[in-house]
């Protein structure tokens, strides 16, 4: 659905390219404007991606590898980050051309469907990080999450990218929004659960407790830290559940653009059109087609 409106003199595609191939119509000062279907499948989506952050990457399982597994929480830290680090520079190196190509690549949807797919098995694996290392090694355990680290950030231009489609300008804010609050709260009530239903159980301190089990649930053995490693298949579950209603709802109309020269053209804005002799952000050529250059990540 093409939207005509016009603001200050423009047309509002040649402010937001992608206005004109969103399947929701772009009432830009509403200001009573709802929620779309899309536009909660969207937020949900980041709901379910922030319980990696936090279970993995922040609260659990990374100072379980550098303390535990390690067994030198400096030097595990110092391992840690220089993966991190990797993971960076590939992120740098990379997703700039994912976002300037990322109007020429079709369908979004099955890019961040094959994303997920990537991370989830990836996720569920580093539940063989075992403190004997007689799983994964730390070597392994760290390319995993660099990789992860990768594909989280490729997720995150695809999916944004599909915000204005999702939600409408209109609704974009409160679309963001809500994905802002989802996120936060999956991601304490994941690791509350976490608390209640494998770190608390089974210690002296909490024997007197009557709120929680009096052992982690599903028999989770303690001496063989299996309630920190769990964590990596809750990650990975809700991550593989969460999107499910995200992909399923009903395709959002596009503009079908040529895919040729996909690569090429990803390059173009980058080191061409987007500076100038001066090195200031040029405007795109108008023989360009329409959106190729708006979605830089």
């Amino acid at each position: 659905m093409r939207y005509r409106g016009r603001i200050g003199g423009q047309a509002l595609s040649e402010l937001i390219q992608e206005a004109d191939m969103i399947a929701v119509p772009a009432h830009a000062h509403d200001p009573h404007a709802r929620l779309t279907p899309g536009a909660v499948c969207w937020s949900l989506f980041e709901g379910a991606r922030n319980p990696y952050v936090i279970l993995i990457t922040i609260y659990i399982f990374m100072p379980y590898v550098a303390q535990t597994v390690v067994g030198n929480p400096v030097r595990g830290q110092e391992l840690i980050s220089r993966w991190s680090q990797y993971s960076g520079w590939a992120v740098m190196a990379t997703a700039p051309f994912l976002g300037a190509s990322i109007d020429k690549l079709g369908r979004r949807k099955i890019w961040l469907a094959l994303v997920v797919a990537a991370m989830v098995p990836l996720i569920g694996a580093l539940w063989f990080t075992k403190a004997d290392h007689s799983g994964l090694s730390v070597t392994q355990t760290l390319a995993i999450a660099a990789i992860v680290g990768v594909l989280f950030s490729y997720s995150e231009v695809l999916h944004n990218s599909l915000l204005v489609r999702a939600a409408g300008l209109s609704a974009a804010h409160k679309a963001s929004g809500l994905a802002l609050a989802l996120g936060n709260g999956f991601a304490l009530a994941a690791l509350g659960f976490t608390a209640w239903a494998f770190a608390l159980p089974g210690l002296p301190q909490t024997a007197n407790w009557l709120w929680i089990p009096k052992a982690p649930l599903f028999g989770l053995d303690r001496a063989l830290h299996q309630p920190e490693r769990v964590v990596a298949l809750m990650a990975a579950g809700i991550f593989a559940l969460g999107p499910c209603r995200c992909f399923c709802s009903r395709p959002m109309r596009r503009r079908r653009v040529r895919r040729c020269s996909r690569l090429c053209a990803a390059a173009r804005p980058i080191f061409g059109a987007w500076c100038g002799p001066s090195g200031a952000i040029a405007t795109p050529p108008s023989s360009w087609p329409r959106g190729c250059s708006t979605s830089m990540a």
